[in-house]
């Protein structure tokens, strides 16, 4: 919200009420939409709290709810009947919807939903039953003894084998089986199964003790090749698992490969770090252990060939006309980038070689393809492209526009050329719909033009294209690609006044938007399913709600509110401010108010300045007043408690990280004490990750703050910066560089900068209280980061505490713990803002 002198005359006469004299016993809830009928009868969402998740099956004409305990988002629902399924339970779950009956099918290994069929299949453990369940009429067919079973999902096919040595394929849709002697099989073990891609064939993949048997179905059983498991002349192991398998549309398959080295006997147990190849051995070593390598088996012959390298971890994309793209993971990593650039060679199945495309982004949504575009759609230098295999030359899909194709809210992006926003949408075999930051574009496959499909500047609104538009397909050897949905329009969403306001609206073809909902709120989990939307509403002050909307009569309908027991939510007040400073530079913060505040008092109350980046999109967040997380203080309890909360939002120069942060958090506080009553005498500060770093560093810069808590934070750059990540498997030289941190430079470049910017070498100016927090396994940041800064205070005489907990990472996860942790950190801030009686933990 922009400050204006009216606003404030009108905000000076509300008053506030408490937020949390409530039982502390009630679990937060949290909502998932899942599920709208094709007729917009039945509803289907999710109700979570800590421990237990309850399904609400919604009919929406009478209102009625059926609730099921702990079930997973498996589910094939119709107007008629529901089924579900439970994994830790192994149960499934068959609701009637006319009667409200459930029946309950125990021992279920795992089931498969075919939503096209309207088909479940499931297989029992104990009787080794096959069921094949059609919930549109409710009759089901089964077969006994299954031993190996395995669906397609694209082609609605299934194939399964008995102990009778019968081998079954089913067409689900057509309702069609034919029956196969599966006795060549009898001595092997069925794994898996893949069809072609056209669904006509398919492959069975059977193991013995040794060996991997490839049969193929057409009209016949019809065995391919035998393949050693553990191949010692290739030194390759074929993973047993199967899961790298693609059926090729030129008579050709991959297959997941290993690389096998030979171990030298006898010796030390040491791992050599070798200083002259890429990568280093950790990243290495975890690469080889969970990233398959590549083989092909031509079908027709039965030859395997391997596309592995020795002594390189490779990665690939196979795209939908079969081209094998293969890149060397470490090949450009000098550690500088969490994502380097990956140089991408296309095979040639004739020569049995790879040749050199081009440089690309290796983030996996900044590498896309499409089934009706023929052509690798990348991202790179902060635009849109495509690269055309015919010409062997990239092509700009969003350079010929004014657009800003990347997020701004990272100041980096200019540093990676890697922070794009939603790819781009296909479109009916014509076209992309793509983001900017405040637009939506329109690009044409024929005619190479780019135009503007909304106008931001004269709406003052900020649309981007809603996910609920498109499926996310993607596996572990084909690139990301965006399934856009079989609707004549868009969904998209917009933010107005940095997010003071939210909503949902509907694009045309042609460009015309039909405006839906909107309110001073936020919309989250929007999915589509045709004529409905389901969604997620809340407000700062009011608890988060499922709403279903009727895309053709323009209704909105609530179907459910959570956390009804926080009855004192309405009286949470909270805003988010901003201005422009003398330098024409955006400067905002959240204000959350005491609950006893009142504008004709002269009573000035405590502040909590809570950092981490910017705050502004959390201004109509609910909060419940029982959720304790160590990444933020529960503003709820501060204020409920006669505390002023600020969030400021921190804005950065890159190089001047702390410098920034420092400016950003004065101005906020400056600025707002001279609108509200702010007792600036009595102020702390509270930050944890990367606030953590800020709240250390900005305790050595000003003398103003008379309490901080650094949770989890940076002390010294330079350490930090030559830390490996065994999280990430990097070291930690990226965040500083070209990341998080905002430095630019590399350390060997500007020393100075880094000790600059560490609180460590600071340590002499500070005189607020310092708590510092951490767990003794955070490897993100750490933890002997915080023993750094507890170190130089202690020798310093400076006054500092440290809550070190055991087993626990970057987050505080033990609820015991969590419960912990708050109390002292509120326990703290009352003793040195409140000048409460000292803690018995503090003395």
């Amino acid at each position: 919200m922009k400050i204006s002198i009216y606003y404030l005359i009108c905000l000076f006469v509300m008053t506030f009420c408490p937020s949390f004299g409530q039982n502390v016993d009630n679990k937060p809830e949290t909502l998932r939409p899942a599920y709208i009928t094709e007729s917009g009868k039945i509803a289907v969402y999710f109700s979570d709290t800590e421990n237990n998740s309850t399904c609400i099956i919604h009919l929406i004409d009478t209102g009625e709810k059926i609730v099921l305990k702990n079930v997973d988002n498996r589910m094939l629902v119709t107007d008629y009947k529901a089924v579900f399924y439970s994994y830790v339970k192994k149960q499934m779950y068959v609701v009637d919807l006319i009667s409200k009956k459930t029946d309950t099918v125990a021992d279920v290994e795992a089931i498969e939903v075919l939503e096209a069929v309207n088909k479940i299949i499931y297989h029992t453990k104990a009787d080794k039953m096959l069921t094949i369940l059609n919930v549109k009429s409710g009759t089901s067919e089964k077969f006994l003894d299954v031993d190996f079973y395995n669906v397609d999902r694209e082609f609605n096919k299934l194939v399964f084998s008995n102990d009778e040595a019968e081998l079954f394929l089913m067409d689900l849709k057509k309702e069609k089986t034919v029956k196969y002697d599966a006795g060549a099989l009898t001595d092997l073990s069925l794994r898996n199964a893949k069809w072609d891609t056209k669904g006509q064939k398919v492959y069975l993949f059977a193991l013995d003790d040794d060996n991997v048997h490839l049969y193929e179905i057409s009209t016949k059983l019809n065995k391919v090749g035998q393949y050693p498991v553990n191949n010692e002349r290739e030194s390759l192991e074929i993973d047993t698992y199967f899961t790298s398998v693609m059926v090729l549309p030129n008579d050709k398959m991959v297959i997941g490969v290993k690389s096998v080295e030979k171990v030298q006997p006898g010796g030390a147990d040491v791992e050599i770090w070798n200083g002259n190849i890429n990568g280093f051995p950790a990243a290495v070593n975890f690469y080889k252990e969970h990233r398959n390598q590549l083989a092909i088996i031509d079908i027709k012959t039965g030859l395997l060939t391997s596309l592995m390298e020795k002594g390189k971890i490779m990665g690939y994309h196979i795209d939908h006309i079969g081209n094998i793209y293969r890149y060397e993971i470490f090949e450009n990593d000098d550690t500088s980038l969490l994502n380097p650039p990956i140089n991408l060679y296309k095979y040639d199945f004739d020569k049995n070689s790879f040749s050199y495309l081009s440089k690309f982004s290796s983030v996996l949504s900044n590498l896309l393809k499409y089934k009706t575009f023929p052509n690798l759609v990348y991202y790179k230098d902060n635009h849109w492209n495509y690269f055309d295999l015919n010409s062997g030359k990239g092509e700009s899909i969003s350079v010929n526009s004014d657009g800003k194709f990347y997020s701004d809210e990272h100041e980096y992006y200019n540093i990676t050329g890697t922070e794009s926003l939603n790819g781009p949408l296909e479109w009916k075999g014509r076209g992309f719909y793509l983001n900017d930051q405040k637009d939506i574009w329109y690009y044409d496959w024929k005619s190479k033009k780019i135009i503007r499909k909304t106008n931001s500047k004269k709406q003052e609104k900020n649309y981007r294209l809603c996910n609920c538009n498109y499926d996310l397909n993607h596996s572990v050897i084909t690139p990301f690609e965006l399934v856009t949905k079989p609707n004549n329009d868009l969904i998209i969403t917009w933010n107005a006044g940095l997010h003071e306001f939210e909503g949902i609206d509907l694009l045309k073809e042609d460009g015309t938007i039909t405006p839906l909902v909107w309110d001073k709120a936020h919309y989250s989990q929007i999915k589509r399913f045709k004529d409905y939307l389901i969604y997620v509403k809340e407000k700062v002050n009011v608890a988060p709600s499922v709403y279903i909307y009727n895309l053709k009569s323009k209704e909105e309908i609530l179907l459910h509110k959570s956390n009804t027991w926080d009855t004192d939510v309405t009286d949470v007040k909270s805003e988010h401010f901003y201005w422009y400073n003398e330098n024409g530079n955006i400067r905002g913060g959240i204000v959350r108010f005491p609950k006893n505040y009142n504008e004709k008092d002269s009573t000035k109350y405590p502040v909590v300045v809570s950092i981490y980046e910017q705050k502004f999109k959390a201004q109509n967040i609910y909060v419940p007043p029982t959720d304790l997380s160590v990444t933020n203080i529960n503003f709820r309890e501060y204020t409920a408690d006669d505390y002023f909360v600020i969030e400021p939002d921190i804005y950065y120069e890159i190089g001047e990280t702390g410098q920034s942060a420092l400016k950003c958090i004065n101005e906020t506080i400056d600025f707002l004490a001279k609108v509200f009553p702010l007792d600036t005498e009595r102020m702390g500060i509270y930050g944890h990750s990367y606030g953590g770093y800020e709240t250390n560093y900005v305790i050595t810069q000003t003398p103003r703050f008379k309490a901080a808590i650094s949770s989890a934070g940076v002390a010294d750059a330079v350490s930090m910066y030559l830390t490996y990540s065994f999280d990430l498997f990097i070291p930690d030289v990226f965040r500083f560089e070209t990341h998080q941190w905002r430095f630019g430079k590399s350390f060997f470049d500007d020393q100075e900068l880094y000790i600059r910017n560490s609180p460590v070498y600071h340590a002499k100016n500070i005189s607020t209280p310092l708590l510092l927090i951490t767990g003794t396994k955070d490897y993100v940041i750490n933890w002997q980061q915080s023993l750094y800064m507890f170190t130089a205070m202690k020798r310093l005489g400076k006054e500092v505490q440290l809550l070190l907990y055991n087993n626990e990472d970057h987050s505080i996860s033990d609820p015991k713990n969590q419960i912990d942790v708050s109390r002292r950190t509120k326990e703290w801030f009352d003793f040195y803002l409140k000048r409460r009686t000292e803690p018995v933990w503090l003395n």
